[in-house]
C-alpha cells in the first residue's frame, strides 16, 4: 500500500478487519459491560444484570460510548468475548486516533492504550500466557489483520502519542509471525 494515502491505508485496514471477522459471535462470552463490572469486583447478580444491556448482536454494532468508556475491560473478558469484541476497538481506534480536542470520543479515554496493551505491549511471565490464551480464536485471517494494523501504527509517521513502542513490541512479542 505504499503509493495509497494515509486515510486510503486506514480505510483498507478497517475492510480488512471487518472482514476477517465477519460473522463472530459473542455468544457466551463475556459482554463488555459484564467486564466492566467484573473490573470493580461485582457480584454475579451484577454481572447478570449488566450482560443483559449489552443487545447488541453483531460487533459491527457495539455502541461506541461502550468503547470509549471500555479501556480497561478487554482485560476482564474471557476468550470469546476478547474474539468478539477486538475489531470493534481496532476499528474504533482507526476512525478516532486522528481527533484530537476536547470534543474528540478519544480525547478523555485510555482506550488506545489499553488495545495496545490487550494485544502483547508490556507484558510478561504468567500475563503473557494468559493473554496468550485470548488470541487462540483467531484465524489465521484474523490474525494477519491484527498484524496489518500493529504494523500500521509502528510505522505510520502521522501518527502521534501511541505507547511508546507499543506496536512494535505487540509485533515481537506475538503478532509479527503474522505480517
Amino acid at each position: 500500500m505504499p503509493n495509497h494515502s494515509y486515510e486510503q491505508r486506514k480505510l483498507a485496514l478497517i475492510d480488512e478487519i471487518t472482514a476477517a471477522f465477519d460473522g463472530v459471535a459473542r455468544g457466551d462470552g463475556v459482554s463488555i459491560s459484564e467486564a466492566r463490572v467484573i473490573d470493580d469486583n461485582g457480584s454475579d447478580s451484577e454481572r447478570a444484570a449488566a450482560r443483559k444491556r449489552d443487545t447488541e448482536t453483531r460487533w459491527q454494532d457495539v455502541p461506541d460510548e461502550n468503547i470509549f468508556r471500555g479501556d480497561s475491560h478487554l482485560t476482564f473478558m474471557d476468550e470469546v468475548g476478547f474474539h468478539y469484541y477486538i475489531p470493534a476497538y481496532v476499528v474504533w481506534f482507526l476512525r478516532n486516533m486522528d481527533d484530537e480536542g476536547p470534543q474528540s470520543p478519544a480525547f478523555n479515554s485510555n482506550t488506545f492504550d489499553s488495545l495496545i496493551f490487550a494485544l502483547g505491549a508490556d507484558r510478561s511471565g504468567a500475563l503473557e500466557e494468559f493473554y496468550l490464551s485470548k488470541y487462540q480464536l483467531f484465524t489465521l485471517e484474523q490474525s494477519k489483520a491484527i498484524a496489518h494494523f500493529l504494523h500500521f501504527l509502528q510505522f505510520e509517521e502521522e501518527i502521534e502519542d501511541l505507547p511508546e513502542n507499543g506496536a512494535y513490541r505487540a509485533l515481537e512479542r506475538y503478532w509479527g509471525k503474522f505480517k
